[in-house]
């Protein structure tokens, strides 16, 4: 493998579009999506990460991959894909203040118009940073954590439980990877 760039090999460059369209992805959200073994997987990140190309945060069990090219966002906390503008960022800064915000609140306290309202919305939906949710008052925003998407996952497979689109031990199965997959992330 000398003289071979890191981008050079199939997997590898799979794995960093991956990590890129995915920053903040674990070892074993990896694992589940690209089905190597734990070496195989081991050894491309290790060349990657050597080569400069991601970089690994975190420690113990909780260390997570990024494109090397990505800065930590200090309204989040973690590295996002793209740039953002002044008038994303302002809207990430209150949905954080206040998490289920909804859409009118945002225009109001962000002096943005509604129309760029929406197409940032639209936007940080895209990047996989917000998403919309039910709150009592309607619909709302808030960031897109861990435990959020566990939780949505979750409520859809209960919902195809009850409408009978899956059986009980379907429904089982997939609760214990869910939270096998929790406890490695």
């Amino acid at each position: 493998m000398t003289g071979e760039g890191a981008l050079d090999n199939r997997t590898r460059k799979r794995l960093y579009d991956y990590i890129i369209s995915h920053p903040g992805v674990s070892f074993q959200i990896l694992q589940e999506a690209f089905r190597i073994k734990d070496g195989t997987l081991r050894y491309h990140l290790q060349f990657l990460m050597k080569n400069g190309e991601i970089v690994r945060s975190g420690d113990g069990h909780k260390r997570v991959y990024y494109c090397s090219g990505m800065k930590k966002n200090s309204i989040l906390g973690r590295p996002i894909p793209g740039k953002l503008t002044d008038q994303q960022k302002r809207l990430l800064e209150l949905i954080s203040l206040e998490p289920g915000i909804p859409k009118s609140d945002l225009w109001i306290r962000s002096k943005q118009t509604r129309n760029e309202i929406t197409s940032n919305l639209r936007s940080l939906i895209d990047l996989g940073l917000i998403w919309k949710v039910r709150t009592k008052n309607g619909e709302g925003y808030e960031f897109i954590t861990e435990n959020g998407l566990y939780n949505e996952v979750y409520l859809v497979l209960l919902d195809k439980l009850v409408k009978d689109e899956i059986s009980f031990q379907e429904f089982d199965n997939m609760r214990v990877r869910l939270k096998k997959i929790m406890k490695r992330a």
